[in-house]
């Protein structure tokens, strides 16, 4: 009996908007998660694709 490894995909991205550009980050995050979705549903990976999205504001990770 063979058995294959069970794989996983871990990405980590942080992004920092300036301005009022915020729909062109959704739009940029949307398109990084369908590409990941992607790569994981390919024949030869097949592997889980956990994504969790946080949105924070700038003032808040400069510590104000």
């Amino acid at each position: 009996m063979s058995t294959t490894p069970e794989l996983s995909m871990n990405v980590t991205a942080t992004f920092s908007v300036h301005g009022d550009d915020e729909d062109h980050a959704y739009a940029v995050v949307a398109e990084l998660i369908d590409q990941l979705n992607a790569v994981a549903n390919l024949p030869e990976c097949e592997c889980d694709l956990d994504i969790s999205v946080e949105r924070t504001h700038a003032h808040a990770q400069d510590g104000g």
